[in-house]
């Protein structure tokens, strides 16, 4: 060890059971479950200490996205890199074998600018604004106006063309989004209206625009709803709400978006399966939604439908799982909330319902 050396992260991001954070220096960790390969260490086993993924010819990543049990990384040139599960193609490489250590995408057609991983499929948005996506389509989270799955990136339309002009892309379980500079566009399923389009009330195969937010800086998808941070700092949200993840104070679905309750000054938002999290400028974290594994992190397991503040808790980014959540803290990372494959990285199996450091090689 050299003398004064630590390990610093800059972003952190969750699957259903498993981990991933990207360092400063560019390189990425993994930890937690590993039963397709999700932590691309090129074996199967659990591995609840936190380790980085094997090299590969990428020499700094600069962003990080973890689906249910794949992950995927992009490099400083825009290339995108994928491993772990691969049944439906979500990893890209034109193949359905599942991958332990980290596979190019291909064919996607120019630099990436932005990666999101979802529930067995992958977007992504290329420096020309193109968005594209691939693996499972059987929600139409493709959104290429069919329901085949595909191993290589197709392109997400509209009702008239090819979606273009983007700058972002986002994935929930079975719906994914994108945003533009004052435009969102949603696709797959709608059952309880996460594609934020109240004239619509089906699952779309093709992307549609949600009606009515339009100043969007950053979106956070769930199982079955929507957030979107506003660039006035503050949050509204759409869709399922069974837990309170709307954050509105009630457990009514919605079909148009509703604000957060009292929340101000939100800098990065964070998405769980059914409850969300928003980080704020004072670095404290408040969460809302389902909480049965402590996924809120206030020391309780009780649900609330509207934002409470996470215990003992100073962040500079945070990153949700399925039911767990993390933060980029001064001197590491902490996690809390579901840990039954290792997850959170504090060398136990133990569920938190508060922030645990991670044990950092």
């Amino acid at each position: 060890a050299v003398e004064g050396w630590r390990l610093m992260f800059v972003g952190v991001d969750g699957g259903a059971a498993h981990t991933c954070a990207l360092s400063a220096d560019g390189r990425v960790y993994c930890w937690g479950k590993n039963s397709s390969g999700e932590l691309g260490r090129g074996h199967t086993s659990a591995q609840p200490e936190v380790a980085p993924i094997l090299s590969t010819s990428v020499s700094s990543f600069a962003a990080i996205s973890t689906g249910n049990q794949h992950s995927c990384a992009r490099s400083n040139k825009g290339e995108i890199w994928c491993w772990g599960d691969n049944a439906s193609g979500q990893l890209g490489d034109g193949t359905i074998v599942d991958r332990s250590t980290p596979v190019k995408v291909v064919g996607l057609g120019g630099a990436a600018v932005s990666i999101a991983a979802g529930d067995g499929f992958t977007c992504a948005v290329t420096s020309e604004g193109a968005v594209m996506c691939w693996g499972l389509n059987a929600e139409s989270t493709l959104g290429n106006n069919g329901t085949s799955n595909s191993s290589v990136p197709v392109s997400v339309v509209t009702g008239t063309g090819a979606l273009s002009g983007e700058l972002a892309v986002y994935a929930g379980r079975v719906h994914a989004c994108a945003r533009g500079t004052s435009d969102i566009w949603c696709w797959g399923d709608n059952s309880y209206g996460a594609l934020g389009n109240a004239g619509t009330f089906n699952d779309s195969k093709v992307a549609i625009q949600v009606t009515d937010v339009t100043s969007a800086t950053e979106l956070a998808l769930g199982a079955f709803h929507s957030c979107a941070r506003l660039a006035s700092g503050g949050v509204r949200c759409w869709g399922s709400n069974f837990f309170g993840e709307l954050g509105n104070g009630t457990t009514a679905n919605e079909w148009t978006s509703v604000a957060v309750s009292s929340l101000a000054n939100v800098t990065k938002l964070a998405d769980l399966a059914g409850a969300n999290c928003a980080l704020q400028t004072s670095g404290a974290v408040r969460c809302w939604g389902h909480n049965s594994s402590g996924q809120l992190g206030t020391g309780g397991t009780g649900n609330s439908t509207v934002p409470v503040v996470v215990s003992s808790l100073t962040a500079f980014s945070i990153g949700g799982g399925y039911t767990h959540a993390c933060a980029v803290v001064a001197d590491g990372l902490q996690c809390w909330g579901a840990n039954g494959a290792g997850q959170l990285g504090d060398g136990t199996t133990t569920n938190r319902s508060s922030p645990v450091d991670v044990i950092l090689p």
